[in-house]
Formats: C-alpha cells, sequence, structure tokens
C-alpha cells in the first residue's frame, strides 16, 4: 500500500512540477521577441553541465539528428533531480550547436523538449540499459514538432511526446 501512495506523490509531484516548468515556458515565450534574438543566446559549449558528469550531445544525420543523453543525465532525468531549465539549456544549445535550429527556436524546442523529457521519465527508465538513452529524431518526425509551434507550448509539448521516443545507447 505504501508504494501506491508513493507513486501517487511521485506522479503529483512531477505534474505539479511540469504545470510550473509549462508556465514558464508560456512566460519565456511570451517575453521572446524572435526578431531580437540572435544566435549567440543559445550557448554552443556542446551542451555540457560543467561541474558534473551529466553530459547531453547532439549530432546530425542525412535522415535527421539524434540527442544522446548520458548514464548519469539519464538517471538524473528519471529520478527528478535536473531541472527542465537546465535540462531544456543542454538541449537548446545541443541543437543550435549543430544547426539543427537556432536562436530563439532552439530555446524554445529545447525546453519542450526537456519538459516532455521529463514526461517521459518511467518510459526513459524502462529504456535504459544502464548506458544512457539516445532519442533518434528524422525530419519527418521533426515536422510536426515545428508546426506545433504556433499552438503554444502545450502542443509543442504533445507533439514531442506523440513522435519523439527514446532508444537505447
Amino acid at each position: 500500500m505504501a508504494t501506491t501512495e508513493m507513486s501517487t506523490s511521485t506522479l503529483e509531484e512531477r505534474e505539479q512540477m511540469f504545470q510550473k516548468d509549462l508556465n514558464a515556458l508560456r512566460s519565456a515565450i511570451s517575453k521572446v521577441n524572435p526578431d531580437e534574438v540572435s544566435d549567440d543566446a543559445i550557448p554552443t559549449n556542446n551542451a555540457l553541465l560543467r561541474g558534473t558528469a551529466e553530459a547531453i550531445t547532439a549530432n546530425v544525420h542525412w535522415w535527421g539528428f539524434d540527442i544522446n543523453c548520458n548514464e548519469k543525465l539519464t538517471q538524473d532525468i528519471i529520478a527528478g533531480v535536473t531541472g527542465t531549465q537546465a535540462l531544456g539549456g543542454l538541449i537548446g544549445g545541443a541543437l543550435a550547436f549543430t544547426g539543427v535550429v537556432t536562436g530563439g527556436i532552439a530555446a524554445l524546442l529545447g525546453a519542450a523538449f526537456a519538459a516532455a523529457f521529463a514526461l517521459k521519465a518511467e518510459e526513459i527508465k524502462l529504456i535504459n540499459n544502464g548506458n544512457g538513452v539516445n532519442f533518434p529524431i528524422s525530419w519527418l518526425q521533426l515536422a510536426p514538432v515545428i508546426s506545433s509551434i504556433p499552438g503554444g507550448p502545450s502542443t509543442i509539448i504533445i507533439a514531442i511526446m506523440a513522435f519523439i521516443h527514446p532508444v537505447r545507447n
């Protein structure tokens, strides 16, 4: 019985964190003027969190690109330790570094991917085999995510949840 209560509590806590992050994302979007955002606004240091072993990389391929999370970052996403702001910065930086998207769109997609990854914690936990996870994203999978941008943060997150899934490293 205690396990059920703990799971419900954890789920409620994650839902509250998601709502908080979604509200912060909405607030950030309302303040972004695409004409004023330069490519320099996104860090391009290969998206490595300094002082920790957490790392994320993005690689471009002919079929699309992939976002690769090492084991430390994967475990922190599962545990809810890595905040979505930090993770969003990492993902946005990785996307900008590879040139997949840049500027305000990279920051927006980074935040949306971070929120979706937090919601996918159980899926990530099931897939992970101790080496981290990889999110291969084809150009066809990215299309509905990009087209969902005018619908706002929740539609972007829903598109990511529907079309993008982790695989083992």
